[in-house]
C-alpha cells in the first residue's frame, strides 16, 4: 500500500490590519498542521525507499516518525497506512507477532473510517503473516474475511490474491484437491487480468499440489509453463523457484544428481538476488539429497548453513526442520550427543509452535 506526498496548501502566520489573535492562532495552527503533514509525507515515502531496497530497520525508523507527526495532526488515514507499511517491514524480517500487533491497529482505523479496500488489504496481510508462522487455519481464516470484501468491492486482482493464498494455505495444511481448485480459479481471474507473472507463480503452487498427490508429470508440466512465463518476463526469482521444486521432484524419484544440479542453479540466482530465503531453502534441499547419497559431511556443511539463515530469518518452523535433518546427519555420523541435542531442540521449537 503506497501513497504519494500530498501537496498541502501553506498559509502564511502572518497577522493582518484587524486581524483577531483568535484568527491568527488558527492560521498559525494551519501553519504547523500543514508542515507537519508534509514531513509527515517525506518521512513516510522515504520508508517506502528504504523498504524497496530491504533495508527495513531504516524503514521502520522513519515510519515511526511519520506516525508520530499523524498522530499528532489527528490525521486518522495516514497513520492506519503507515502502520500498515510497518507491520509490512516486520513481516519481511520475520517479526510476526509484531507485525501483527501493528496490522491490527492499522485494521481499526480503516474500519473506523470505513476504507473497505484498506479493510480486506490488512486482512490478508494478517493471514500472510499467520501463514509465515505457520498457522494455515489461521491464515484461511483472514483470507476468507478478505474475499468477500474484495468480491463486493468488485476487485478481481484481490480475489485472485485470496484465491492464490488460500490455495497455498491448504497446501501446507496437506489438502492438495482443495488448494488445486482455488488455483485454478486464481489462475482463470490472473489470465482475464493479463498478470503473466502471477499466472507463473499459481503455476509454480499448482506443480506443488500435483506433486503432493503423485500427479508428477502434471507438476513437470505446471512448472514447465511457469518456467517459459518467468523466463519471458526475466523473473529471475521465479526461475531459481522452478529450478527448486523441480529438484525436489529429482529428489522424489530418487535422482539426486539431477536434483542436486537443479538445487545449484537456483542457488546462485538467490545469491545473486541476495535473497536470504531461497538461499536457506537451497541449502535446506541440497542436504536433503547429500543425506540420500549418504555423502554426510556435506548434509552436514549444507544443513548448518540453512540453520544459520533460518535462524537469522526468525523463522522457527524451518529451524525446527533443519535441526531435525541435523540430528538424523549427526547420527549417521555415530555423534550421538549431537543427534540428542538437535533432535531435542527440534522437539522444543514444535511444542513452542504447538505443532
Amino acid at each position: 500500500m503506497s501513497k504519494v506526498i500530498l501537496s498541502a496548501l501553506l498559509f502564511a502566520a502572518i497577522v493582518l490590519p484587524g486581524t483577531s489573535q483568535a484568527t491568527s492562532a488558527v492560521v498559525q495552527a494551519s501553519c504547523v498542521a500543514a508542515d507537519d503533514l508534509a514531513a509527515g509525507d517525506i518521512l513516510y515515502n522515504k520508508g517506502l525507499a528504504y523498504h524497496k531496497q530491504n533495508q527495513e530497520e531504516k524503514a521502520l525508523e522513519v515510519y515511526a516518525q511519520a506516525l508520530a507527526l499523524y498522530e499528532k495532526i489527528g490525521n486518522q488515514p495516514y497513520a492506519a497506512d503507515t502502520l500498515y507499511n510497518m507491520g509490512t517491514s516486520n513481516h519481511a524480517i520475520g517479526q510476526e507477532e509484531k507485525a501483527r500487533e501493528l496490522y491490527d491497529r492499522a485494521l481499526a482505523i480503516y474500519k473506523r473510517v470505513d476504507q473497505q479496500k484498506s479493510v480486506a488489504d490488512v486482512l490478508e496481510s494478517i493471514g500472510t503473516s499467520y501463514q509465515a508462522s505457520a498457522l494455515h487455519d489461521k491464515a484461511v481464516e483472514y483470507y476468507n474475511l478478505a474475499q468477500p470484501i474484495y468480491e463486493k468491492l468488485g476487485n478481481q486482482s484481490g480475489i485472485g490474491d485470496s484465491l492464490y493464498n488460500i490455495g497455498w494455505s491448504y497446501h501446507k495444511l496437506k489438502q492438495d484437491d482443495k488448494a488445486l481448485e482455488l488455483e485454478k480459479r486464481a489462475i482463470a481471474i490472473y489470465e482475464k487480468l493479463n498478470n503473466q507473472s502471477y499466472v507463473g507463480d499459481t503455476l509454480n503452487n499448482m506443480g506443488l499440489s500435483y506433486k503432493a498427490l503423485g500427479q508428477t508429470d502434471k507438476a513437470l508440466e505446471s512448472y514447465d509453463r511457469a518456467m517459459g512465463i518467468y523466463q519471458k518476463l526475466d523473473n529471475q526469482k521465479g526461475i531459481a523457484d522452478v529450478l527448486q521444486n523441480m529438484g525436489l521432484i529429482f529428489h522424489s524419484q530418487k535422482q539426486e544428481d539431477k536434483a542436486l544440479d537443479h538445487y545449484d542453479r537456483a542457488l546462485a540466482i538467490y545469491r545473486k538476488l541476495n535473497r536470504q530465503a531461497g538461499i536457506a531453502d537451497s541449502l535446506y534441499n541440497m542436504g536433503l539429497s547429500y543425506y540420500a547419497l549418504d555423502q554426510q559431511d556435506k548434509a552436514l556443511d549444507s544443513n548448518t548453513r540453512a540453520l544459520a539463515i533460518y535462524e537469522n530469518l526468525n523463522n522457527q518452523p524451518y529451524v525446527a526442520d533443519t535441526c531435525e535433518n541435523l540430528s538424523l546427519v549427526y547420527r549417521k555420523l555415530s555423534q550421538e550427543e549431537k543427534y540428542k541435542e538437535y533432535h531435542a531442540r527440534a522437539q522444543a521449537i514444535r511444542n513452542q509452535l504447538g505443532k
